[in-house]
C-alpha cells in the first residue's frame, strides 16, 4: 500500500525510499513551525541528520550510511526518487483550493470515518492509496444519496 523505490550504492547496498504513510503526514503538520524550516524534500548535507529524522522509514539507508557521506550525485538521485514516489503528496486532489483550518483535526476526523469503516490500519496507508481510499469512499457516500 506504499510506493517504494530504491537507490543502488553498489556492492549490494541500497537506499530504500518509501512514500509517506498516513502517520508521516500528520506528524509534519502537527509541527507546521518546522515544516516551514525545513523542506523535507531539500536534500542539503548540513540539515541531513534533521531531514534523516524527519522522514523515519520513508528514508532508510544501508548500515552505517548516512546523507552527509553522500555525494552529491546520489543525492540528487534521492530527492527526484523520493519526489517521485510521493506525487500523491505534493500535488494534492480534492482540496477545492480550500485551506484547513486546522489540518491535523481535519486528518484525523477523516481517518475516523475510514476507521468506522473498516480501514482500522489507516495511519500506516501510503498517502496516494489513503487519497484514493478517501475519493472511493465519497463516491460510495454519493450514491446512496
Amino acid at each position: 500500500m506504499r510506493k517504494q523505490d530504491l537507490v543502488d550504492l553498489g556492492f549490494g547496498r541500497y537506499i530504500v525510499i518509501r512514500e509517506l504513510r498516513v502517520r508521516d503526514v500528520r506528524n509534519l503538520l502537527a509541527q507546521t513551525e518546522l515544516v516551514e524550516q525545513l523542506d523535507i524534500f531539500e536534500l542539503r548535507p548540513d540539515r541531513a541528520g534533521e531531514l534523516e529524522t524527519r522522514l523515519g522509514d520513508c528514508l532508510q539507508m544501508p548500515k552505517g550510511k548516512t546523507l552527509k557521506r553522500l555525494r552529491p550525485a546520489k543525492i540528487n538521485e534521492i530527492k527526484e526518487k523520493l519526489l517521485a514516489v510521493n506525487q500523491a503528496f505534493l500535488k494534492p486532489a480534492g482540496s477545492g483550493g480550500r485551506a484547513a483550518k486546522d489540518p491535523v483535526k481535519e486528518l484525523d476526523n477523516t481517518c475516523i470515518v475510514l476507521i468506522e469503516r473498516g480501514h482500522v490500519g489507516v495511519f500506516d496507508y501510503g498517502w496516494g492509496f489513503f487519497i484514493n481510499v478517501c475519493n472511493w469512499t465519497i463516491q460510495q457516500s454519493q450514491k446512496k444519496t
